[in-house]
């Protein structure tokens, strides 16, 4: 059990959060933060895209709060701080996605750098002995960050559904620290679940605005999960393995593959945005975005509680990837069954 558990950090997230939606929003259109409708999205008018900025401001004031400053926490505070104005300029202006990717690897470079928390062994995945990144820890790492920011990007497109994936996500994750006895990193888990919960109830248009994430919300979130599940795979500490991470993780992940698969096949940029996503997919079987919302979620959840459960049972690294690997290829299958506009895979 946590010692006098400081559900003051708790509260403040989701106070910061509610208050920065609400100053923010009236004025979003004034500054060009809004989303505009297009033949890709199923809203007709502008809608604005503060949920970053709520997001962000929430987590950040509770960890400046809690006060517990380190290299790790400053490095995070850092990165998660460039990575949101770059999100905010994206949203404003539709940067490159190049330039995009150059500053996102950049700013994996600096947070495995300066905090010294790179991925460095992946465990025995392969039943061959383990697998010893080396030098090249940092590269991987920071591809990783990367891949992880645009997972949780792509995951965008349905009212709720980057909302509702984060709080299973950062729950899981909460829940995984929690069991193993780590009261400050559940704590942080926590903090970013609260900080989320403003943005979906907005998102879901229960308040006076409806909102959106943007990309400044979006990437602050997959910069936030994986630098968390860093901290739990590293070094010596190691509460769970790799493959526990990747369970976590997994619609985002098999989403992004998924969609840069379909995109190659078809001669498509795999940085052009269509509707080949999962919600998309699910769109074919139910137009109701709260039902797909819900789908979604709950294989996030059952996921996350296989990765969970097998860490729980000590389940083999390898017998734990090949299991992933064999649920992705199905992954594969189904959506390609229901979706038959799309090229064969």
């Amino acid at each position: 059990m946590f010692p006098q558990f400081p559900v003051l950090y708790l509260v403040s997230s989701v106070i910061v959060s509610l208050v920065m939606l609400a100053l923010v929003t009236p004025f979003s259109a004034k500054i060009g933060l809004v989303d505009h409708p297009n033949q890709r999205k199923l809203h007709k008018k502008i809608i604005p895209l503060t949920g970053g900025i709520s997001i962000f401001s929430g987590i950040i004031s509770s960890l400046l709060l809690l006060g517990d400053m380190n290299e790790i926490i400053f490095s995070y505070l850092i990165s998660v701080s460039i990575i949101f104005v770059l999100g905010i300029i994206d949203d404003i202006y539709n940067i490159s996605p190049s330039l995009r990717f150059i500053v996102q690897f950049s700013i994996g470079l600096f947070l495995c750098y300066y905090s010294n928390i790179q991925i460095e062994n992946l465990g025995d995945l392969f039943s061959l002995g383990e697998v010893n990144l080396g030098s090249f820890s940092y590269i991987f790492t920071s591809i990783v960050i990367v891949a992880t920011i645009n997972a949780f990007n792509f995951l965008d497109g349905v009212d709720g559904l980057l909302g509702s994936i984060s709080l299973v996500t950062f729950s899981s994750i909460g829940f995984l620290y929690y069991i193993k006895g780590d009261s400050i990193l559940t704590l942080y888990a926590l903090i970013m679940f609260m900080s989320i919960i403003p943005f979906l109830l907005f998102n879901f248009g229960l308040g006076k605005y409806k909102v959106f994430s943007g990309d400044s919300g979006s990437m602050v979130i997959g910069l936030s999960v994986i630098w968390l599940l860093m901290l739990g795979t590293r070094g010596e500490i190691h509460y769970f393995s790799t493959t526990t991470a990747l369970w976590i993780v997994s619609i985002p992940i098999m989403d992004m593959l998924r969609v840069m698969l379909v995109r190659k096949i078809n001669n498509k940029s795999i940085f052009r945005a269509d509707r080949s996503h999962l919600h998309h997919v699910l769109e074919k079987i139910t137009p109701n975005s709260k039902v797909i919302t819900i789908i979604v979620a709950s294989l996030s959840a059952i996921f996350s509680l296989i990765g969970i459960w097998f860490d729980y049972m000590n389940v083999a690294l390898s017998m734990s990837l090949l299991i992933f690997l064999v649920s992705f290829f199905l992954y594969l299958i189904i959506t390609q069954c229901i979706c038959k506009d799309l090229n064969p895979i």
